[in-house]
């Protein structure tokens, strides 16, 4: 029988995990739960966020890339290595959809969009990404952001998550975001909020 990608060869120490903690059974509870959660997320109308939160390690991740692939039309923000260019450059829109999306992700600075792409701060570099996931998104897309604002202060975190929020209300987007913030939730007002280490 072929091995199933991702899978690992069937250990004796495996085995004790398993009668432990749960196999077969633990996965199909946890399927049954992402189906129950990707409804919910389906259920999400035009301008609604969605937060997922919990601890690093609690599945919101996974949960975000099951969600991506079961709900249409859904795009990701990127995690890749940014353009060689400068940040308004990055941003594949017309001029003042551009500069619109950069100022809804918190980079309205003239200096900023002059910039490099790839000399922002990590917490810079993720807000070009949001932007440039932005401009991509017509109405009734379903924006998947994961790690949002994580390596922000917490100062701008709260500007960007209000900004966002407002943003998904005027382009008519749903938004499904994750971080282990509890803040976030303040910040955002979700209409659906998912804690993945939690059983229902």
């Amino acid at each position: 029988m072929g091995r199933r990608r991702g899978s690992v060869s069937v250990s004796r120490r495996c085995l004790y995990v398993r009668a432990l903690f749960g196999g077969a059974s633990a996965r199909r509870e946890g399927k049954a739960r992402i189906d129950h959660v990707v409804r919910a997320v389906r259920r999400l109308r035009r301008g609604d966020v969605g937060l997922v939160m919990g601890p690093s390690g609690c599945g919101k991740s996974r949960l975000l890339r099951s969600i991506s692939r079961r709900v249409r039309p859904a795009r990701r923000v990127g995690a890749g290595p940014l353009p060689a260019c400068a940040v308004i450059d990055a941003v594949r829109a017309p001029m003042g959809a551009a500069m619109s999306a950069l100022a809804s992700a918190g980079l309205a600075d003239a200096a900023v969009m002059q910039r490099s792409a790839r000399l922002l701060s990590d917490g810079e570099a993720f807000r070009l990404r949001l932007a440039r996931a932005m401009v991509r998104c017509p109405a009734g897309v379903l924006l998947v952001i994961d790690e949002l604002a994580s390596t922000l202060d917490r100062t701008t975190a709260r500007t960007l998550c209000l900004s966002l929020r407002r943003w998904a209300k005027r382009a008519g987007v749903r938004v499904l975001a994750a971080s282990a913030h509890d803040d976030c939730r303040a910040f955002l007002s979700p209409r659906l909020v998912v804690c993945p280490q939690e059983r229902a």
